[in-house]
């Protein structure tokens, strides 16, 4: 019969359920189908047996009109079903000399030729071609299986096949890629991509940053390491806009002096990834740490930067000043002040800071931070949620306002753990022979626990019905 269709596979998509698959194109016998069931997900195909994993079954009395492939196990959701036509190529027709042949056996041997050209013909358009419009003299056999053993398919300027070493050997790169794809770890390759102006591998690469020269290096990167300089860094002259450490405990150590500014940061600049460490003597007076060169007016922003003093004095050094754009997941450990006149404080935290002014002093918008083990926790603070004071030995919030889900505990003398604040919901003070709250002012739902002195004194005023003293 005609054969009136091109078509020789048929896909579906699996539903676990359905078990019967149609296909349209004739067949000479069921021998003449591959199946396979493909994970859709990863594109993994696997080819079926017949008998074993399914049978065929035609419509009418043959395969002219196409049939069933009917599955044993019906296909997964997550599976596709291919059914594909491949005729055997071969002719089992004999025509002897002066024999008599119906018409069938003629368009049966036609009608197989036919199918197999289609065959053919479909995998003809899954090949990669060249135009037919391309110069009949063009060379398209590939190079031999030497010349291109561990080599780059590519083509020349003429648009011939040829096997290269590298991308660069027929141009297809530029030079800044090329400069990634020679990159051997993922760490080399982040380096090439942020484009570093200057990367510290040394202390002389570090000391680039305490020179006048005002030489410009807006992108910085610190490799993993500690480098140990008596100077000053100065990334604001430089304009660093960002300086990032390798690791966290990337570690620059620094000798300020006293009134120093140990890192003068860049008013718009972004600071991440590192470990300071101060050494020396700051004397009687105080040496600052990080500080943007505008104290009254920067977006400087400060992540993951850890601060240590290890030096002697009378109050050693201030860790974190004046950073207005925020600071978030920063420490300061060891130091005279932790974060004074900073704003927009996230998971920040002090541990042993000495000044008795305040381990956060004169800071607004505290989420999460934490003072721990000082003399004197908050002081002169703002819009404080969630922070928490441990083990202070004068106050843990001193004249703060705006404070909500705050806790003070176990400060280690007789004082009071909130004293001169305003505005406070929901807050805690846990364990002290001195006061909870004193001289403190519009007070709702907070409570007072484990209190040598009075929760709430009577200097305290506007304490509402739902505040508890539970002394």
């Amino acid at each position: 019969m005609p054969v009136n269709t091109t078509s020789s596979t048929k896909q579906f998509t699996g539903d676990g359920v359905q078990k019967m698959f149609p296909f349209t194109f004739p067949i000479s016998s069921s021998a003449d189908l591959v199946v396979k069931e493909r994970v859709t997900a990863t594109g993994v195909p696997a080819t079926k047996t017949l008998g074993t994993h399914y049978t065929v079954t035609h419509s009418g009395k043959n395969f002219d009109n196409g049939g069933n492939v009917v599955m044993i196990a019906a296909p997964a959701a997550t599976d596709t079903l291919i059914i594909t036509r491949a005729t055997t190529q071969t002719q089992s027709t004999d025509l002897n000399y002066g024999d008599t042949h119906d018409s069938e056996s003629y368009e049966d041997m036609v009608d197989k030729n036919t199918r197999m050209i289609q065959e053919l013909q479909a995998q003809i358009d899954r090949c990669i071609k060249i135009p037919d419009s391309d110069a009949e003299t063009l060379e398209t056999e590939l190079p031999n299986s030497i010349d291109r053993a561990s080599q780059y398919s590519g083509f020349d300027a003429a648009g011939e096949p040829i096997a290269a070493a590298t991308f660069a050997s027929y141009g297809a790169a530029s030079a800044f890629i090329q400069t990634l794809l020679d990159d051997a770890t993922a760490s080399a390759a982040r380096e090439t991509l942020l484009e570093w102006d200057l990367i510290v591998d040394s202390v002389a690469d570090l000391e680039l940053l305490n020179t006048d020269d005002a030489v410009q290096y807006p992108r910085v990167l610190i490799k993993h390491g500690t480098y140990a300089t008596t100077d000053y860094l100065d990334f604001a002259v430089h304009g660093v806009k960002y300086l990032r450490g390798e690791r966290p405990d990337t570690t620059i150590s620094l000798a300020p002096g006293e009134g120093d500014v140990a890192v003068q940061l860049d008013d718009a600049g972004v600071y991440e990834n590192f470990t300071v460490l101060f050494t020396g003597t700051a004397g009687a007076g105080n040496a600052e740490g990080l500080q943007p060169e505008t104290t009254a007016s920067n977006n400087t922003i400060v992540r993951d930067v850890y601060v240590y003093g290890t030096g002697t004095g009378q109050h050693q050094w201030n860790a974190f000043m004046y950073i207005l754009g925020g600071l978030v997941n920063c420490r300061a450990f060891d130091c005279a002040v932790g974060f004074k006149g900073c704003k927009r404080l996230a998971n920040c935290q002090t541990s042993s800071c000495t000044h008795a002014t305040g381990d956060f002093l004169l800071c607004d918008f505290l989420v999460n931070c934490l003072a721990d083990t000082s003399v004197k926790g908050y002081h002169d603070c703002n819009y404080l949620t969630n922070c928490e004071a441990n083990a202070q030995s004068v106050a843990a919030f001193d004249g703060c306002d705006f404070l909500t889900g705050c806790y003070g505990h176990d400060v280690t003398a007789a004082v009071d753990i909130f004293q001169d604040c305003n505005y406070i919901a929901g807050c805690h003070a846990d364990t002290t022979a001195g006061d909870g709250f004193s001289a403190s002012h519009y007070i709702a739902a907070t409570l007072a626990t484990g209190i040598g002195g009075a929760g709430f004194a009577g200097t305290c005023s506007l304490v509402d019905a739902g505040s508890t003293d539970t002394v």
